[in-house]
């Protein structure tokens, strides 16, 4: 029975608290929807037995139930929906959509179909037991990954709009990193020559999206041979070990017989740079391929805005007077406002319309001196009103690089935020992005 590490320390704690419940005579009571599937009622008791045993304690039906059903949500043992037909059609409509709504032709990447026919299995088996699995990347998924984090967003709220299929926002992070992968492998191309093996505990989502990420910034560079757990690599021999020339990882790990690089699961600039000296040296000028998209009729700085909706709405007019966008514009981008917050973090903000409506792709940009309230307790000074023209949308990957690197250098925040005219504004770009 397979799980990586992050679910294998779910179940570990699980396990825990419901061995320290009993251990103080507060049982929980028996959930009647839940019920243990006949082929696995003999291995649910011969765990217990053993618990039962070794802590002195006596599980109740209601906690055999319990342990039972965080085991279908932390493992593989996801053959208890049997809708394998719907989810393929489900996944079939999601790529369909995708390529239709954003011309990345996904359709044929037999890779990401099987990825998220069993990431929904998995996901669907956790929604008949009422789990609701939190994602701890999805704060890192939304700042680092946000061109597929949108897509995925947008599609799947199209497409998984009855229950019990309609997605949280959790649950939408680790298809995102699905759909970025799937984007980055089929349309950067790979080529690479030095051996790796990538060691990440998170699950094979964030393990795919790791490795792409790897595939792209060294794509003449590196083959990523083998991926594998914290606990899977320990085992591993020196003569398993002896053609590989080094290990990536998002655990900290050391080896007696191969150099290590242990990096952050987004693959930040110090990680890049440490593999970079590793190898070789690699420079990226991002600003070039991007800059065509800034305008300075698109720019304003203010000194203070009375609301979200006030300021998106002169945004949209510096489009609309600029033949960008039709009318009908705000109201696309207030529909996507609706969905999920836009806001990147607490300086920077990125609203966009639901749907592809743009005459030409290009981004507007407004800086406010006092903090503008944009999502709940949230407020930002930075906001990009992206309208991306249909048939576009790769070459604006480079355009999210941009959008990245703002939100992970401070730096440059402030740098932007006393950008008192555009040609300041774009000096800074220049100057801080490479």
């Amino acid at each position: 029975m397979k799980t990586n590490d992050f679910n294998f320390k779910n179940l570990v704690i699980h396990f825990a608290l419901m061995i320290s419940r009993i251990q103080f005579d507060c049982y929980i009571n028996t959930n009647n929807t839940i019920s243990i599937d006949d082929n696995y009622t003999d291995f649910i008791n011969d765990i217990v037995l053993e618990i039962e045993n070794n802590f002195n304690i006596t599980v109740s039906e209601g906690e055999k139930k319990y342990l039972y059903s965080h085991l279908v949500a932390n493992t593989q043992l996801n053959n208890l929906i049997d809708n394998d037909s719907k989810i393929k059609e489900l996944v079939a409509e999601l790529l369909n959509n995708i390529y239709l709504d954003y011309n990345f032709d996904l359709r044929n990447d037999e890779i990401l179909s099987h990825d998220l026919f069993l990431h929904f299995k998995s996901i669907l088996n956790t929604k008949s037991f009422a789990l609701n699995k939190r994602n701890p990347l999805l704060n890192t998924i939304k700042t680092n990954f946000p061109l597929a984090f949108d897509i995925t967003i947008t599609c799947t709220a199209k497409i998984f709009n009855k229950q019990p299929y309609i997605l949280t926002e959790d649950e939408v992070g680790y298809v995102s990193l699905h759909i970025g992968a799937a984007i980055e492998r089929c349309f950067s191309g790979s080529l690479q020559n030095k051996s790796v093996i990538l060691v990440c505990g998170s699950g094979q989502a964030t393990t795919r999206m790791l490795e792409t990420r790897l595939n792209v910034f060294f794509k003449d560079k590196i083959t990523i041979v083998r991926k594998a757990s914290y606990n899977e690599f320990i085992n591993y021999t020196k003569r398993e070990l002896l053609n590989i020339d080094f290990v990536i990882s998002t655990i900290p790990l050391k080896s007696d017989f191969i150099p290590t690089i242990i990096v952050d699961f987004a693959l930040n600039n110090q990680d890049i740079e440490a593999i970079s000296k590793f190898l070789t040296s690699i420079s990226l000028n991002k600003m070039k391929k991007s800059n065509k998209f800034f305008d300075k009729n698109l720019f304003i700085h203010l000194d203070k805005v009375d609301s979200k909706e006030a300021l998106l709405k002169q945004m949209c007019h510096l489009m609309e007077n600029q033949d960008i966008v039709d009318t009908d514009y705000f109201d696309y981008v207030m529909e996507r406002e609706n969905l999920a917050k836009t806001n990147m973090n607490e300086v920077f903000a990125l609203p966009h319309p639901m749907r592809l409506c743009a005459k030409d792709t290009k981004v507007a940009v407004a800086i406010i001196d006092k903090p503008l309230s944009w999502y709940q307790q949230d407020t930002v000074q930075i906001v990009f009103l992206l309208a991306i023209k249909q048939g576009d949308q790769q070459d604006i990957e480079h355009l999210y690089d941009i959008f990245i690197e703002i939100v992970n250098n401070s730096k440059l925040q402030q740098s932007i935020i006393h950008s008192y005219n555009y040609d300041s504004f774009i000096n800074n770009l220049l100057e801080n992005i490479e």
